[in-house]
């Protein structure tokens, strides 16, 4: 229930709806919850519940305002998540939040996980009255061959067909280092190669 933004409060308000033993049921979990709560706080440090009170300090002291803010690397947001990005998202000047929604991948669940993110996201900036832009980036340095984006598939446990491809040959290695450092080193200097050809340091 936490870890959903769910409050003791919420399930109280929503058993005013309900009748009978099933109102009965939810009051009692919404008490239970509380009171586990109150007694989670006097003895634990719990990171949902931070975000939860880190969000309300938020709207107190409106510390976003005027920032522009922006959210990327994430492909779904708990619920003590969301309630903390509400604030920030009503308060800054601008947020900009990337989630990857490339329905070229295969793999449904993950897809299905980023499009309910985005719907998550767009109800908070709805409920804030904030307006939405979208903007999709269509073009991808990281895959400038077809056998690196075979490659991603495969290691994402996607697309696991035999791949026909002739242009492997000189973008796939297979290399062998004497020591972990000269494995490190050879790495970091790839990695600052392929970051001066335009890649982004996390591909």
């Amino acid at each position: 229930l936490k870890r959903a933004g769910i409050t003791p409060d919420m399930l109280t308000a929503v058993s005013d709806n309900l009748k009978d033993s099933l109102k009965d049921k939810v009051n009692e979990l919404a008490l239970i919850y509380g009171l586990y709560n109150k007694n989670l706080c006097a003895i634990y440090d719990d990171r949902d519940d931070n975000l939860i009170l880190c969000a309300e300090i938020l709207r107190e002291k409106n510390c976003f305002d005027g920032y522009t803010v922006f959210i990327d690397g994430f492909d779904s947001f708990s619920g003590s998540q969301l309630c903390f990005l509400a604030p920030i998202i009503a308060q800054s000047k601008d947020s900009h939040i990337a989630l990857r929604l490339d329905r070229s991948i295969t793999n449904e669940l993950n897809q299905a996980t980023n499009e309910d993110t985005l719907k998550r996201l767009e109800k908070i900036a709805q409920t804030e009255g904030c307006d939405i832009e979208y903007t999709e980036l269509s073009s991808n340095v990281r895959y400038k061959k077809d056998c690196l984006l075979k490659l991603r598939d495969v290691l994402s446990g996607d697309n696991l067909t035999e791949y026909a491809g002739e242009d492997a040959a000189d973008s796939i290695f297979c290399k062998m280092s004497r020591s972990i450092d000269a494995e490190t080193d050879y790495v970091f200097a790839e990695i600052k190669k392929l970051t001066r050809q335009g890649y982004r340091y996390s591909d």
